[in-house]
Formats: C-alpha cells, structure tokens, sequence
C-alpha cells in the first residue's frame, strides 16, 4: 500500500509541476509575443526642433546696393548711415504678442562700372527703355536690389518723376541729390517692392486672420492658399445654344495672354490649364429689370449666389491641385443686355467679379443688332480681365501705392515685374513656413492625444525633412537667399502635409480602448482561467507535499531519538 501512495504522490507532483512549466511558458513567451505582435508601431519623431519652430521669429534680409557716380569711400558709408536710419524696421510681436517677420535691409554703396557709363551715354526715348538695356548689363539674385544715382548730365527724362522703379530689380533716381530723397527710397522698399505689411499678413493670416487690419485681410484672403500645384479652368456658358452658337479661340488666347506669367510663375508650382464650353447652364439667379437703361443687372449681394448652381456643372473632380476657375457668360436674350453694378449702383467697367479663392466669371453680352448664328467671344477683351483677376487670387496687388514723384512701372508682356514676383515668393515663403509649424505642431498633438495611432518610418522621414527644411529655410532668409528659401519651404510644407495625410496613420485611429477589451477578454478568460486553477492548484500541492515531507522527516526524526533513550536506560 505504501508503494501505490509513493506513486501517486510522485504523479500528481509531475502533474503540478507540468501545469507550472505550462504557465511560465504562457507568461514569458505567449504575453510577450501577443504584446510585440499587437503594439502599435510608433516611430521617433523629433518633438523638440518641432516645439522650437513655433517659437523661431521669421527674419528676412533685403540687400540693396546703392550705385552712385563717382561716389567715395567716405561719402558711401554716410549714405549707407542715412538709408539705414530712415528704413524702418519692423517690430518682433505685435500688440497681440504674436510673433512676426522683421525685415533687415543689408545696404552697400559703390561706384558705377564701365558697362553702367556706357549705358548712361546712350540716347534713349524713354527710362523704360533705359531700364531694359540696364538689366542685361547687371546681374542681381532675387531679394537683391539696384538703386542707381542717374548722372547730371543725363537731362533725357523732364523734371518729374524724380525716382522711377523699373520693371526689374532697378531704382532710378532720375535727378537730385541721392541724401534728399533717401526717405522716399525706403517708402518705395516698404510699400510697393517688399511691402512689409502684406509679408507680415501673410504670415499671420495662416494663424490668426483677426490680426490684421480690414485692408490686408481682404488681400489675403482672396488669394488662394500656397499648393504645390494648381488647375486653372475656362468655362464658356451658352444657357441658349438652341438659339445661338458662341465658340472661342481659348487654346492661342491662353498662349499669348496666360502662359507668359505662367512661365514666370513656374517656380511657385505646377499649373495645368483646362477648358470647356458647357451649354444649357444658368447663373441660378433673376436679374433685376432696369427699366431706365433697357436692361438687367445683378448687385455685389446677388453675386455670390451665382457660384453654386454653376460650380456643380464645372466637372472639378479630377484632381487635387485647388481649381481656379473662369467663367464667360452669355446670358439668353431674355435677359438682355445683363450688367454687374457696383455698390454705388453704377456699371463695373469690366463687367466681371472676383470670388476669393475660386475665381471670376465675365458676363459678355451679345451684339444683339446682329442677326447671327454663330458668334466669336472676342478673346482680346476678356483675357486681360482674368489675367488680372489671376495675378489677385495669386497674392500680387494690380493697385500701386500713389507716392509723390514717384513712378512705378507697369508690368510688362509676362504680366509680372521682377521685384513683383520677389515679393509674392516671400510672401508665400512665409505662408509655407507657418502653414508648415502649424501642421507639425498639430501633428504631434494628435499624436499625443491618440496613443494608439501608427507612426511609420514613412512619416519619420517626412516630418523630420520637413523640420529640417524649415530650419534651413530659416537660414536662408536672414542671409539674403530667397529664392532657396523659397523652395526650401515649399518642400517642407510638402513634406508636413504628406506625414500628416499619410493613410497608415488612420489604421488604428477609430480603435479606441473600450472596443479592445471587447475582443481580447473573450480571447484571454477561457485560457487564463484553467490556467490560474492549475498554477493554484500545483503550488498547493507542492506547498502541501513540502509539508508533509517536513512532518514525516520530524516524526522520523523524534522516534529515532525516543529508541536511542529507551537503549540508554536500559
């Protein structure tokens, strides 16, 4: 009897300690093979250069070279002195304490070279003429600025303007002293060729728009936001084609009137130009009868109403560059002529409006004394309209600040002046820079606030590109680089949107804790509890068994001890 417990015993020990190996292999590889197989991934990303850029203030430098005639060493370093004293520098925060970009001018002076002399000699017909011949003599970089001291002799260009802002990157100071009229030259840096205000704005506006005052605002906010890419759309509307054929010559009209200040607009982005002609399409509101000028008209209020029911027709779809859209519009004969009034009630010359960031639609009556079928758009009457509604939804101004003796340039065949097209790469340089801190910065909240959101490799690498050109952007800037600033910031706002919009970050977002229990506490109960019984069980047993061997091994022990009294006695 006592080999069968012997036996027993010795098989529900080896049970007990199978149910313990069992469990050790349950605790030490089972939990932490389901912990590794279902954690989420989260990449490093590097939080404090991202928590940094909210607090870098944006710095710019303009470099500006004074040229004067027989200038001396002495005589430039006071009129380095004197221009650096009258051009205000911006403040760091404003009343809100809101971080902004300041200027800094770099200001040097020196003589006239051989080629400008030459130049000078010439005879012209006019300083425009001057101002081109000048441009292919100098080479300046995009943020870089000429101020030339016309010599005495040069009499060609009357008494006024005494200061002419070329087409370029060229300031002429037609007559007079360069001392006397230093206080106009940084009017015409601050307010028409870098116009500190709207790259301020511009830079604000993406944070908080109620920074700014009603003026800049508007400018601002009509302007699309900076994408790498943009769709440019031409819609002809016919509401009547039963009655009338309208057809246009898009493709050359685009050619001579679009492309020019595409071309030169190439560095902001991609643009891809569509058309078509849509019929049977209406503006979705009744014009008002004009009983005293034979006609019809819609106000600035009944303006906006027009955009949705035609913007459903336009077929936009197809891409994700933001569209601009420009419509020509012949109203039916039912409601002819039709004429956009002002405010003021009086005709808009143009007969056309500007949406922000949308686009413009142009209403083209037909020539109704005609009887004809089949009609022309004149293409020479509507292109120079949405070129100049272009240049507006693409941040550049078609108003020049009234300064006296001042003349500024028109734009020439391209549609944008050099020092044009400087000042909208700053300020888009600016928009990038906080359009990209606010998306990083969102994006480590999200992060944070969600801990259960993937962090790819994919989205490291992009927001640490991002960061890292930002802060070479940054560097950039405060030396005088714009154009590489430029496109630093346009690849770091590229970067920040695609980590931020990376699909592999939603694949656990809508997962929340609650919904884990859910599924794993049908998972682990039917398998933990068997095991906590058997692991409870076993310990017991062997507890049990440890102390049942102690007790034995004592009796043992006592009744050796009561023998070996019992023989010393005897």
């Amino acid at each position: 009897p006592y080999v069968g417990m012997a036996d027993d015993t010795r098989q529900k020990t080896s049970l007990a300690l199978s149910a313990l190996v069992v469990t050790a292999v349950f605790v030490g590889v089972g939990l932490p093979m389901w912990w590794m197989t279902t954690s989420v991934y989260r990449a490093d990303l590097p939080l404090e250069a991202i928590n940094e850029l909210s607090t870098v203030k944006p710095n710019y430098k303009i470099n500006v070279t004074l040229v004067v005639p027989g200038i001396s060493l002495g005589s430039s370093a006071t009129i380095i002195r004197a221009l650096l004293d009258v051009l205000t520098i911006n403040k760091t925060s404003d009343e809100a304490g809101n971080l902004r970009p300041s200027a800094g001018y770099s200001v040097s002076a020196r003589p006239a070279r051989q080629t400008e002399l030459r130049v000078f000699q010439m005879s012209f017909g006019s300083i425009s003429e001057l101002d081109e011949v000048m441009w292919h003599e100098v080479e300046t970089q995009p943020g870089g600025y000429l101020v030339y001291q016309l010599p005495k002799d040069v009499s060609l260009y009357g008494s006024k303007p005494s200061i002419y802002v070329g087409q370029h990157r060229c300031i002429y100071i037609t007559h007079g002293l360069l001392e006397a009229v230093l206080p106009r030259v940084a009017e015409i840096f601050e307010q028409v060729v870098v116009n500190t205000d709207m790259v301020s704005a511009a830079y604000i506006a993406t944070t908080d728009s109620q920074q700014i005052n009603k003026r800049l605002k508007a400018e601002v906010m009509t302007a699309v936001r900076s994408k790498p890419g943009y769709r440019i759309s031409f819609s002809l509307l016919n509401p009547e084609p039963n009655r009338f054929q309208v057809g246009w010559n898009i493709r050359t009209a685009t050619r001579e009137y679009l492309h020019p200040l595409l071309d030169r607009l190439a560095v902001m982005g991609k643009f891809t130009v569509e058309s078509q002609i849509l019929r049977y399409v209406n503006l979705g509101v009744t014009p008002k009868l004009d009983n005293k000028e034979k006609g019809y008209y819609l106000t600035q209020a009944e303006l906006p109403h027009t955009i949705n029911p035609v913007e459903s027709r336009l077929g936009t779809y197809v891409s994700s560059d933001p569209s601009i859209d420009f419509l020509v519009y012949v109203p039916p004969l039912s409601q002819f002529p039709l004429y956009i009034v002002d405010e003021g009630g009086e005709r808009v010359a143009s007969n056309a409006f500007l949406s922000p960031r949308w686009g413009g639609i142009l209403v083209y009556n037909l020539n109704k004394s005609e009887d004809v079928q089949v009609v022309d758009v004149p293409m020479e009457e509507i292109m120079p309209v949405f070129v100049s509604e272009l240049r507006l939804l693409l941040g550049m101004s078609n108003l020049k600040p009234s300064l006296q003796d001042v003349l500024i340039a028109e734009p020439h065949s391209t549609g944008i002046s050099d020092w044009e097209l400087d000042g909208l790469l700053l300020r888009r340089c600016m928009e990038n820079i906080a359009t990209t801190t606010a998306t990083l910065t969102s994006l480590i909240q999200l992060l944070e606030e969600v801990k259960n959101m993937v962090i790819a490799d994919q989205i490291q690498t992009q927001v640490v590109k991002a960061t890292d050109s930002i802060a070479e952007c940054h560097r950039h800037m405060k030396s005088g680089r714009l154009l590489d600033a430029f496109l630093l910031s346009k690849q770091a706002i590229e970067s920040s949107e695609t980590a931020f919009f990376d699909p592999s970050m939603l694949a656990l977002l809508y997962f929340p804790e609650d919904q884990k229990f859910a599924i794993y506490v049908p998972l682990f109960v039917p398998v933990s509890l068997p095991l906590l019984l058997s692991t409870g069980a076993a310990l017991k047993h062997l507890f049990k068994g440890k102390d049942k061997s102690a007790k034995q091994q004592t009796d043992e022990t006592d009744s050796i001890m009561d023998k070996t009294s019992t023989e010393t006695s005897s």
